[in-house]
């Protein structure tokens, strides 16, 4: 009886040590929680310490307090791309979808997009797009406050003015698993106890040139993000643009 109870305690021991040190790994997050395998930012980890590769994890039970989804690498799997841009008469390359106008030109038509999400049914993902100029917290405006799961296609339509002086500008299109078009456009989780926070350098319409082609040429964007405890970390973001270009026009 001794020995099988020596046997016994020896394997919970070693199942002990060899689950362990994955209860808390995580693939693209900090991890938080001792014993969650949860991660904040980032992909999340099942219980057993294995990537999800669907969902990235369940929910708060894992310590996740906005999921994402992750491929296993903790890179983000989720993606927002171009189908078809139409602009001001023009049927844009979606490979480098870009429009030149004069300065105060107005700049309208219709942009077909295609999202893959991976997140969860009941996972609120809402739709946005915006453009780099001006107000960043009235130059958005909501697309589809809930996209589906899987791959889905949206068209909006596009109506802005050029500024009158001349230089590059961009339509940024982005998605998240959050509650808010605002959340999406100012990247501010939407638990954060402050709100939604802008002009911070960290909204969609303050992403660069090179975070615009990252978005055209892969659907998503490595951006920084302001997390639920306040924080600042970088994840993926579905994302794409289209360049405007305003110049003087012969």
């Amino acid at each position: 009886m001794i020995g099988q109870r020596f046997s016994f305690l020896t394997f919970i021991a070693a199942l002990l040590l060899l689950i362990g040190p994955h209860m808390v790994s995580c693939t693209g997050g900090t991890s938080i929680g001792s014993g969650s395998g949860g991660c904040d930012g980032g992909g999340c980890d099942d219980a057993a310490g294995a990537a999800d590769p669907t969902a990235g994890c369940t929910g708060p039970d894992f310590g996740c307090s906005s999921p994402t989804s992750s491929d296993g690498n903790g890179d983000e799997v989720n993606r927002q791309t171009l189908v078809s841009d139409h602009l001001n008469g023009q049927d844009l390359d979606v490979a480098d979808p870009r429009l030149t106008v004069a300065p105060g030109a107005f700049i309208t038509g219709t942009v077909d997009l295609q999202s893959e999400n991976y997140g969860e049914p009941n996972w609120v993902a809402p739709l946005a797009g915006t453009w780099s100029l001006g107000d960043h917290r009235t130059s958005f405006w909501g697309i589809e406050d809930w996209i589906d799961t899987g791959t889905q296609t949206h068209q909006t339509a596009v109506d802005i003015q050029a500024p009158f002086g001349t230089g590059n500008y961009f339509v940024f299109f982005a998605w998240g698993h959050e509650i808010e078009y605002s959340n999406v456009m100012s990247l501010t989780h939407w638990d954060y106890s402050g709100g939604d926070v802008w002009d911070d350098g960290v909204d969609v319409a303050d992403w660069d040139d090179s975070q615009a082609q990252e978005g055209i040429g892969e659907g998503r964007v490595y951006s920084q993000y302001l997390n639920a405890d306040g924080t600042y970390g970088w994840r993926y973001i579905p994302g794409t643009a289209v360049r405007i270009e305003v110049a003087e026009v012969e």
